[in-house]
């Protein structure tokens, strides 16, 4: 069904083949870059209930 309904959406048969070429190219950047990149988790300190809670106990 969707292939028979891409070509009447898209009449250039070149217009066609570009979006093509760049939805693969981004359905790929979005399987392979998961892979690439290393998030950094790091956790944050002086911010959040629990240092408010913690210095106000340190200040009575």
């Amino acid at each position: 069904m969707i292939l028979s309904l891409y070509p009447r959406l898209i009449r250039s048969r070149v217009a066609r083949r570009i979006i093509a070429v760049i939805i693969v190219i981004g359905g790929l950047f979005f399987v392979v870059f998961p892979f690439v990149l290393k998030p950094e988790v790091q956790e944050l300190e002086g911010k959040g209930r629990h240092y408010r809670e913690s210095s106000d106990i340190k200040k009575k």
